[in-house]
């Protein structure tokens, strides 16, 4: 068990939860809980669909994720995201400023996002000139992309339901 898998493990046995968040995973319609995770036990999951490409040129050109710190990786993968839609980032920066994060987003036991790489990124931005740190609110899985009960499969499938397959509102009109 590596040095974060153990702090996420404390955190979610100290029991210090702060809400719910209602999802499918697994078949399965789950209620499980959120907690405020430290942003620096986290990383940007690459193998996302939204950043996959970007992640894929990257190596084309030569270079790895792999092999740089989950800080360094963290850094070009948040200025990938930052940059991707700067008028859209900006907005609901000031959003998560004035309200607080509002949607939890859900991670791995071993600190890899599944769903929620924008709105760490927001508080990640946040976080450079704040005087008292924030942290991430998530779902913290028993589950990671290394684990041999869970396939990965089944968390990008978590992935696709939580990012593409949100209910669209309906115009009453």
């Amino acid at each position: 068990m590596s040095a974060i898998e153990d702090e996420l493990k404390k955190i979610k046995e100290k029991g210090e939860s702060k809400s719910t968040k209602t999802f499918r995973y697994k078949g399965q319609t789950v209620d499980l809980p959120t907690y405020y995770v430290p942003t620096n036990l986290l990383r940007f999951n690459s193998l996302n669909g939204r950043i996959e490409s970007i992640t894929e040129e990257y190596i084309q050109s030569g270079k790895d994720l792999a092999s740089l710190s989950i800080a360094d990786s963290n850094k070009i993968i948040y200025e990938w995201i930052w940059k991707k839609d700067l008028s859209k980032n900006k907005n609901s920066l000031k959003d998560i400023q004035e309200k607080g994060q509002i949607e939890a987003g859900v991670v791995t036991r071993d600190g890899i996002i599944i769903d929620g790489n924008r709105r760490f990124m927001l508080i990640n931005k946040i976080n450079e000139t704040a005087t008292q740190s924030r942290g991430f609110k998530a779902v913290i899985l028993d589950d990671t992309y290394e684990d041999g009960k869970t396939s990965n499969i089944d968390l990008m499938e978590l992935e696709q339901e939580l990012q593409i397959t949100v209910d669209e509102k309906v115009d009453y009109d």
